[in-house]
């Protein structure tokens, strides 16, 4: 069989294509009339307007991406933007001003006394310090030497 017939798909394929059906010119009328253009043209227009809102938002999206990634950091622009105060309370009257630098003076006299108090103490070099020692010792001391031990 493979003799008398070699290639029969080549065969069918050549019948098949040689007979191609095409629709006449009224057909192809009658097809376009049914076919409701004004909702293909909206479509269109309102695929338009879509592409055009997406590329306003995609520049716009690049532009913010591109300021904050390019602008100063705020830290260096306070840095070049300090300015030395000569004078704070310029609307104060005179006499208010010396009352609130006499106060302001109190404060520092206050906690630097404050602070050498604590350095003092943390030296160990302050009165109240050597004297509460002395005082423990001392009861160490005598209730070690009564046979008591002092526990805490």
């Amino acid at each position: 069989m493979k003799e008398i017939l070699p290639d029969i798909d080549k065969l069918f394929r050549d019948a098949v294509d040689q007979h191609e059906a095409l629709p006449s010119p009224r057909v192809w009328d009658n097809i376009e009339q049914s076919l409701d253009k004004k909702t293909v043209i909206r479509i269109t227009k309102r695929y338009d307007q879509l592409k055009k809102i997406a590329v306003v938002l995609l520049l716009l999206l690049g532009g913010v991406t591109g300021y904050l990634l390019l602008k100063p950091s705020t830290t260096t622009n306070l840095a070049r933007e300090s300015k030395v105060v000569t004078n704070p309370l310029p609307s104060l009257s005179p006499s208010k001003r010396e009352a609130i630098n006499k106060d302001a003076r109190e404060n520092n006299a206050v906690n630097n006394a404050l602070a050498n108090e604590i350095n003092k103490l943390s030296s160990g070099t302050s009165p109240k310090l050597n004297k509460t020692a002395e005082t423990e010792t001392n009861t160490t001391n005598a209730s070690q030497s009564s046979g008591r031990s002092n526990l805490y």
